[in-house]
């Protein structure tokens, strides 16, 4: 084994020991029965055999009794221990064998602390998906030898639970939720590592299992620690095992490093730009990738997207990140769509339910839902767990012409390979492609709004060469447009054709621009006479004097009238003579 092997070995297994949380703070290891927070509920003077047989054996439901209806002795102590509760047996002489656990709590107290329990153990279902409300069946005391002064109460058999009542107002009742009854895995790892302690393991068989006789192999076991002991006493707590899953799925550290090699080889760091798995930056082409025929995809996907799903589908390890938003859930039910195509199995793990849900919802839209099966959660108890696996080995499968989809997708993708065949290549003898072209115009459009439209004369035909001149043009006209103080139609020079402006001709222009300005000036006298003269009161702009003049020029070539019919009403209805 190489040193970089060593070294993975190492961290992995450094890593793995973090899962367990081996502090005090941990409640596996140093479960305070005297806690007022309100994670825990004590269960005093109970038989741990009765509790078991009826709730794991009959799965009858059990209620809780307040302190109030036994009497009791030593209330008042500071410091809890289920010895400080005495109960007569003259008081309560069923009391192992009723339907009630004692607790150590008075009536509006009991009922706060069952309220945050269930709101606690609901709270972790719906969003992490586990069950993490436990009835604990026998503690051990032990001393550390850090501190060999200070006695620890670790739980050693958890039963998970769930709690549930029919109103506001009703009692709540605590059922076995039929998952498996755990050892405290925590524990068991400490006592090995600082004691060279293996406590003995939980049968397979519920019904062959009795909880006393349990205790009394693990106190056989810890019979030579000095003032170590078992006791059978009962608590219910909130005792989060998410972490604890997870180490022991991780198993042996050579297993999981064989398993973990190729990912850490093949999934691209931050530095490695030059990696193309899960790149949606690389040259691969869906289009003309002939691996997209056989992705079963169920939802829209991009190209980034789908090259995410051949990577996964050619055997490649890698790690997708993106915002919320980008289609990740969407990407994860196209994966497991493709996947169960091929007829493989996928494990989906999420540390948050809601992750698991939106996928199962997708998955269910498209009718693939049945294929799921719940491995957390409430959905997770024996019962409906086998009632899952029956509803599956009662579906039938329905056949679907592959073949047709395969020819339309076949003739889709060739569809867009000429489309991108055409927006690659160049305008005609331009170095312009029309992806560039649209872009622009888009560009001009969101710049200017309002746009006028000059159709040009083909100038797809125009030479690289002859394209740069005339767009040399229209930016020096844009330039000269924009350094004038007025807008073009309405510039003094507006009409002059003089190509250019020679020094030797300055004379010739001054004496001609002499020339006009005196005609203007005689225009506009006559001009104000003729307005006088038919008494019109008009503008004196270009058109206003041409209409005047028109109208002066009309009436000369008009044949004598009658005075009377020169001056009627009619002729103010007339805009212009033509």
């Amino acid at each position: 084994m190489d040193a970089g092997r060593d070294d993975l070995q190492r961290a992995l297994n450094k890593a793995r020991e973090k899962l367990l949380d081996l502090s005090y703070r941990n409640r596996l290891l140093n479960f305070n029965p005297s806690a007022k927070r309100g994670y825990q509920l004590i269960i005093v003077d109970e038989n741990i055999d009765q509790i078991y047989e009826r709730m794991v054996i009959d799965k009858k439901p059990m209620r809780f009794r307040p302190i109030e209806t036994i009497e009791l002795e030593n209330l008042e102590e500071p410091e809890f221990h289920w010895d400080n509760f005495e109960i007569e047996e003259d008081a309560l002489p069923n009391r192992h064998e009723d339907e009630y656990l004692q607790t150590n709590l008075t009536l509006d107290s009991l009922h706060t602390r069952l309220v945050k329990l269930e709101d606690q153990a609901r709270l972790a279902l719906d969003e992490q998906g586990i069950n993490i409300f436990y009835l604990v069946l026998g503690f051990l005391h032990w001393f550390d030898f850090t501190d060999p002064d200070k006695k620890r109460i670790s739980p050693l058999i958890l039963m998970p639970v769930s709690l549930s009542r029919t109103g506001a107002r009703a009692r709540f009742e605590l059922s076995w939720t039929e998952d498996d009854l755990v050892c405290n895995e925590t524990l068991f790892y400490k006592l090995k590592a600082d004691f060279n302690l293996e406590l003995p393991r939980l049968p397979d068989d519920e019904d062959d299992f009795t909880p006393l006789i349990y205790l009394e192999q693990i106190k056989s076991t810890i019979a030579d620690q000095a003032k170590w002991s078992v006791e059978p006493d009962l608590a219910l707590g909130l005792f989060n095992f998410g972490k604890l899953r997870m180490w022991m799925d991780l198993g042996t550290v050579n297993k999981s490093l064989a398993r973990l090699e190729p990912i850490l080889t093949s999934t691209p760091s931050n530095d490695d730009s030059d990696s193309s798995i899960g790149n949606q930056d690389s040259d691969h082409n869906l289009i003309d990738d002939d691996t997209a025929d056989d992705l079963c995809l169920v939802y829209d996907s991009d190209p980034s997207q789908t090259k995410v799903i051949i990577d996964v589908l050619q055997g490649n390890s890698l790690a997708v990140q993106g915002p919320p938003g980008t289609g990740k859930s969407q990407t994860i039910a196209n994966l497991i769509a493709s996947l169960l195509h091929q007829g493989k199995k996928v494990l989906f793990v999420s540390e948050k339910m809601a992750a698991l849900n939106v996928v199962k919802s997708r998955l269910d839209q498209v009718g693939l839902g049945d294929f799921c099966l719940e491995l957390h959660s409430h959905n997770t108890a024996k019962t409906k767990f086998l009632e899952g696996l029956r509803a599956r080995t009662e579906l039938y499968a329905t056949s679907v012409d592959r073949d047709e989809h395969k020819t339309k997708l076949r003739s889709l993708r060739t569809k867009l390979q000429a489309y991108r065949l055409a927006i690659s290549q160049k305008i005609g003898k331009s170095s312009i492609r029309p992806d560039e072209a649209i872009g622009k115009i888009n560009d001009i459009k969101l710049t200017y709004p309002v746009v006028r439209v000059i159709e040009l004369t083909k100038p797809y035909d125009w030479e690289v060469g002859e394209f740069q001149e005339r767009n040399g043009a229209i930016k020096l006209f844009q330039e000269s447009s924009c350094s004038l103080q007025t807008h073009p139609i309405v510039h003094p020079w507006r009409g002059v054709e003089l190509e250019y402006a020679d020094p030797s001709r300055n004379d010739e222009i001054s004496s001609a621009t002499t020339m006009l300005l005196n005609a203007s000036r005689e225009l506009l006298e006559v001009f104000s006479k003729a307005q006088n003269q038919l008494g019109l009161n008009l503008s004196d702009n270009y058109e206003q004097v041409k209409l005047v003049s028109d109208l002066v020029c009309a009436l000369e070539l008009m044949p004598a009238s009658d005075i009377d019919a020169l001056l009627n009403e009619v002729w103010s209805t007339i805009p212009h003579v033509r």
